[in-house]
Parts: structure tokens; sequence; C-alpha cells
């Protein structure tokens, strides 16, 4: 199973019960960026794929976690 790290900016709304999470999900051992991970709210089918550069943006509801596979 691959080692990966994930840098995480959560933007939090008041008026809504949803935060916005991006990061850029990056391999463990060589810190290079992981293109076409996927990264799910856990326990739902709300999810995104990482871009090339491994970056995501993905609403979940406040408090959730998320869930990254590659």
């Amino acid at each position: 199973m691959k080692n990966i790290l994930i840098g995480l900016v959560m933007v939090f709304t008041t008026l809504t019960t949803q935060a916005q999470v991006t990061g850029v999900v990056t391999d463990a051992e060589t810190n290079e960026p992981l293109a076409a991970a996927t990264v799910v709210e856990k326990g739902t089918t709300n999810g995104v794929s990482t871009g090339f550069d491994g970056s995501f943006s993905l609403y979940v509801a406040e408090g959730d976690s998320i869930q990254v596979s590659f």
C-alpha cells in the first residue's frame, strides 16, 4: 500500500453546514504529487479525483472526514 500525504486548507462557511477542503495529495516517500488519486467524503459517494499536480477541492459536511485512495 502506498503511503500518501495530504496538505489541507479548510474554509468554513457559517451560513451552511458545509466546508470546502482543498489540498495536494503527495507520495510520502518521494514527495511527488499524485495525479488521479481519489478523495472522498468518508461514508458517502461525494468525491473528486486529484489533478495532474495532485490538487483537489471538495465540499464536505462540516466535521466529516475525507478518505484518499490511489
